[in-house]
């Protein structure tokens, strides 16, 4: 299928209409979803869409882990810089 339509897809969600059109044996059921999402999307938006989604899906969570990976060592000074100065003065705001 993304083969035969690799630059526009053909179509979100039109999997089960087009599918019968490549199936090589004969199934006695109907195939709704494809086994692999990544590919079944592929085919559904085509190889430049599905690329940049999935490129934005890892800058995103590359942004969220380097995030965390800085607002935990931010928390860890943070507990560091407050142990010192409760071991100064505990009542001292």
């Amino acid at each position: 299928m993304i083969h035969a339509s690799p630059l526009l897809g053909w179509g979100l969600g039109t999997y089960q209409v087009v599918y019968p059109h490549f199936e090589t044996v004969s199934m006695h059921f109907i195939m709704d979803k494809a086994h692999n999402d990544y590919l079944e999307l592929a085919a559904g938006w085509g190889l430049p869409a599905a690329i940049i989604w999935w490129a934005a899906l890892i800058w995103l969570v590359t942004i969220l882990l380097a995030g965390k990976l800085h607002r935990s060592q931010s928390l860890v000074s943070f507990a560091r810089r407050g142990r010192k100065r409760l071991g100064r003065d505990p009542f001292h705001i």
